[in-house]
């Protein structure tokens, strides 16, 4: 079961599409409390937010609002709100969303999320899949440390996504970009307690995965298990190539700075061939402690290797007094400058 509380005046789902050319530009407000729900927080409403949301999907003219009155708790069993729709756009403000169930946009063009509120999901709370020019801001996601498999956001097969300007501390990834993402920044997130942000893994079960044009920027992680991450699993193909990551700032954060091409998270992983690339990798602007005594950890496929990898002006120690921080580098190209600690084979 989902529980839905509302926290603003008008709405948590503000639902504002834009009106196609022509069609007046004036509001029409759908209540889901006319189309049959109750708010008590016991009485099922799926069927009534179903009907609400048809109703607005199906408008032809003006600017939809669907309202969801403050002050009740509306309880929902898994529901899809799906289109087509009339309208071009969607806009989600000032919901809280509690209980097992994730929320998932899939296939959204021009869809904008803001002031969401997503506690205690039985695994990843929110997923962007199959979507293009997404604005997600402001949310607060949380669940507790130990909580597995509950990511914050999920970007799966999605352009031109941006997110930022929000708290996000769960049991696993903060965020976590998969194959068929590009172009994805994101911004202003507090991250932790979590694994981090983090790039894939890519290449499961030999597949070929893409990614590309990832910019991560002006982000916080506090005592997560991760930093920033890229990870590959042996055997697959396809590349992860232009991403940036720049003003970080990390805080007792384990594993600051990661590419792993071994990546095997229960062990027993067979040798593989791999062909997947990695290139054209920024670190810029970071600086921080670290609960580990490896801050940095290029791990880069032995045959194929990860090229083009920069550093400049990037700064962690140990925060355990007394440890000493060193990086690790196995088949890694590039450069870097004002870096410590040093990365020995990006010397040469």
């Amino acid at each position: 079961m989902l529980y839905i509380n509302v926290q603003e005046l008008f709405a948590v789902f503000l639902i504002l599409c834009f009106a196609a050319p022509g069609l007046s530009s004036a509001t029409i407000s759908f209540n889901v409390m006319n189309y049959g729900a109750v708010g008590d927080g016991k009485t099922d409403d799926s069927a009534a937010f179903l009907k609400a949301w048809k109703a607005v999907c199906q408008t032809g003219s003006g600017i939809p609002i669907l309202i969801i009155p403050a002050g009740k708790t509306f309880l929902l069993k898994p529901v899809t709100f799906s289109g087509p729709c009339k309208p071009s756009h969607i806009y989600v403000r000032g919901v809280t969303c509690k209980g097992p169930t994730a929320l998932t946009f899939y296939r959204c063009n021009g869809l904008v999320v803001k002031g969401l509120r997503h506690t205690n999901s039985q695994r990843n709370h929110i997923t962007i899949s199959g979507c293009n020019g997404a604005k997600i801001s402001n949310l607060h996601i949380s669940a507790p440390s130990d909580s597995p498999n509950t990511d914050g956001i999920d970007i799966a097969s999605s352009t031109n996504i941006r997110i930022s300007n929000s708290f996000i501390g769960t049991g696993d990834d903060c965020i976590a970009i998969s194959s068929g993402s590009s172009n994805i920044n994101i911004s202003g997130i507090d991250c932790g307690p979590g694994h981090g942000i983090s790039i894939g893994a890519l290449g499961v079960h030999g597949e070929q995965d893409t990614v590309e044009e990832v910019h991560v920027r002006n982000c916080t992680f506090k005592a997560t298990m991760n930093g920033v991450r890229i990870k590959t699993w042996q055997g697959g193909s396809g590349y992860a190539r232009k991403i940036t990551f720049e003003k970080i700032k990390f805080v007792n954060t384990g594993n600051p700075i990661v590419i792993d091409q071994y990546y095997c998270p229960s062990g027993g992983c067979q040798n593989e061939t791999t062909t997947f690339k990695i290139s054209d990798v920024s670190y810029n602007l970071i600086t921080g402690t670290s609960s580990t005594e490896k801050v940095i950890n290029f791990s880069c496929d032995k045959n194929v290797g990860c090229n083009n990898i920069v550093l400049d002006h990037v700064y962690v120690t140990a925060s355990v007094a007394g440890k000493m921080a060193y990086a690790y580098c196995y088949n890694a190209q590039g450069r870097l400058s004002h870096t410590k600690p040093s990365v020995k084979c990006l010397l040469s």
